[in-house]
């Protein structure tokens, strides 16, 4: 009877053991997820590794709209975006310089975000971009920008300037543009940010 109930256990263990390897190469990779975004759920995609992803498209990226005068620091600006996950809004202003002297037009857009510390769009520009069509960021670009934090004291003047992103795609449009000091500069915005 004895020799009976070893058998008996050792079989139970034999099974359970075989169980075991059986979820183990279950877990085994399957092959890709999806060949094309319709073996997907929208909103997600497929990408080049064959998984189902969801790509926020406004992820890195800002867009708006502004209205400035040439070497002044009067105008709006609405610009909204987001940087790595998180969401920023440039509302108070901006800015925009004609500087002979290097040949290029700088133009900065401003937000808030404590009593001493802003956030800031800069551009550097050509002095002459047409009119209704897009001055490009990037590789293939004439434009320049980054995306910093402001330092200012209770004067509101700028104590210290830290670049978080640089502008690496995108691009701006021109609506209303000139040299002369306090003519319009005005167009929207659409550019691509990548984190420093």
């Amino acid at each position: 009877m004895k020799v009976y109930r070893n058998s008996y256990l050792l079989i139970t263990l034999m099974f359970i053991f075989q169980g075991c390897l059986n979820e183990g190469s279950s877990s085994q990779d399957s092959g890709p997820e999806c060949t094309s975004n319709d073996d997907c759920t929208a909103p997600k995609t497929c990408q080049p590794d064959g998984t189902c992803l969801f790509i926020d498209p406004d992820a890195n990226r800002a867009t708006g709209t502004f209205e400035l005068r040439m070497n002044s620091n009067t105008g709006n600006v609405d610009v909204s975006g987001k940087l790595d996950g998180k969401g920023f809004f440039m509302n108070i202003g901006g800015q925009v310089q004609f500087d002979s002297g290097q040949g290029i037009v700088t133009l900065e857009i401003y937000g808030v975000l404590t009593s001493n510390l802003l956030n800031g769009l800069s551009f550097e520009l050509p002095t002459d971009p047409p009119l209704n069509q897009e001055v490009k960021f990037g590789a293939t670009g004439v434009a320049d920008g980054t995306f910093d934090l402001i330092d200012i004291d209770n004067d509101g003047y700028e104590t210290s300037r830290h670049t978080t992103a640089d502008i690496v795609g995108g691009g701006v449009t021109f609506t209303k543009f000139s040299l002369t000091s306090n003519q319009p500069v005005e167009g929207s915005l659409d550019i691509q940010l990548k984190s420093r």
